[in-house]
């Protein structure tokens, strides 16, 4: 197999500071050894979320990109190293999240938490799904998220028994100094 390590973002000493990046990188479990770099991601993304479908799609949900976040779902298809876009998350800020994380289960995508666009970049107690039509792995219906009551932010997620589950993670967002 493969792991895949899909955008992130450059420190600078000045200005622009930080940089969104449209890298991926490939590494090879079984050798041990980095692969060549995968076709870039269209729209550079960090603190997106990430979640395969159907072991053959890398589904690249929301983020922040350079100076905002973006309503943007981008798909990978690792097999033909080649990037599409889905369709997007509702353009507000509900939905456009950095430092969510969340998981596909089925044909359903789930993520949660993260931190909006205001002062101090609030974090977010939303849990958002969308369905993907199998026939179409492109159009994605996206559902009214549901308030937890909790907010989280840059959290863990896993599946299990055939749920998302989220573990850690934050009430405030940051930067650089993690405070989970």
């Amino acid at each position: 197999g493969v792991a895949y390590v899909i955008g992130g973002y450059h420190v600078f000493d000045g200005p622009p500071f930080e940089l969104s990046s449209d890298r991926v990188h490939r590494f090879d479990l079984a050798s041990g050894v980095w692969l060549p770099d995968g076709a870039p991601v269209p729209v550079p993304i960090d603190d997106q979320v990430q979640a395969v479908w159907r072991d053959s799609l890398i589904y690249v949900v929301t983020g922040w990109s350079d100076g905002t976040n973006v309503p943007d779902v981008q798909v990978y298809d690792p097999a033909n190293d080649a990037w599409q876009s889905a369709t997007p998350v509702p353009n507000n800020n509900l939905y456009k999240v950095f430092g969510a994380s969340g998981t596909i289960v089925g044909d359903t995508i789930y993520y949660y938490g993260g931190a909006s666009l205001g002062f101090n970049f609030p974090a977010q107690d939303e849990l958002r799904m969308g369905i993907i039509d199998p026939a179409d792995p492109l159009q994605v219906t996206w559902l009214p998220p549901v308030s937890t009551g909790r907010t989280v932010y840059r959290p863990g997620c896993f599946t299990l028994a055939g749920r998302p589950h989220w573990l850690g993670g934050s009430s405030v967002s940051y930067n650089y100094d993690g405070l989970a």
